[in-house]
């Protein structure tokens, strides 16, 4: 019987992101027990069809920012310089994914101890860091209404969460500039989700010329 080393283990299960989020991430069940991410139809789809540019009409309670922040954070924890940032429609919404983000640190440091230390934790930004390796990302967590990145730094991953909501007038000056800050390169991500409030909005003008594959 053949075997392998833990590091190619290692290396087999991170390459299949799929698989990296349901061994060694959990998240809180309806029962509030802590359970493994085990992606549901909808997350599957997210996780395997997305490019690098992709707009959703979500459901509600399917999990999109579960695993779109858990997509991000082990981008955070594996790829060094990543800086990741998520833009909730309010303050309450954005201190949930950065609670979301922190309990998939503690669950995969039980399981992996040497992953990147979390060196930083603040109201807008968790950063990791490995001094031996010279290893640092970072995550910033904004509402619409309070987004604010200094001028001139990437972004490799960018959601906009609950766009069809946020505060008029928020979505023309974050989308000037968070959306030019993505490099177009084949490793960035931006993720743009909400669930449907009417034709009334730029969410929805967007994602009817995505369907047609035009330019708003």
């Amino acid at each position: 019987m053949a075997t392998i080393t833990r590091e190619q283990a290692m290396r087999i299960l991170f390459s299949d992101r799929r698989l990296t989020l349901s061994s060694l991430l959990e998240i809180e069940d309806k029962n509030r027990q802590r359970v493994p991410l085990a992606p549901n139809p909808i997350q599957v789809d997210i996780l395997t069809n997305s490019s690098r540019r992709d707009i959703y009409v979500k459901p509600g309670q399917v999990g999109f920012t579960s695993i779109v922040v858990g997509d991000f954070y082990i981008d955070n924890i594996t790829l060094n310089g990543t800086v990741s940032v998520i833009i909730s429609y309010d303050e309450f919404s954005a201190q949930r994914q950065i609670l979301k983000a922190k309990r998939y640190h503690q669950s995969l440091q039980r399981k992996i101890p040497t992953i990147p230390k979390l060196d930083h934790k603040s109201a807008t930004e968790l950063s990791w860091e490995n001094k031996d390796t010279n290893f640092y990302s970072s995550m910033y967590i904004f509402s619409a209404r309070s987004y604010m990145l200094g001028r001139g730094e990437a972004i490799h991953n960018l959601l906009l969460d609950e766009y069809a909501f946020w505060p008029s007038g928020t979505h023309e000056e974050i989308m000037a500039s968070a959306v030019q800050r993505v490099p177009l390169t084949a490793s960035t991500k931006i993720r743009i989700g909400s669930t449907a409030n009417g034709e009334d909005n730029p969410f929805c003008e967007m994602y009817r010329a995505a369907k047609e594959g035009t330019v708003i």
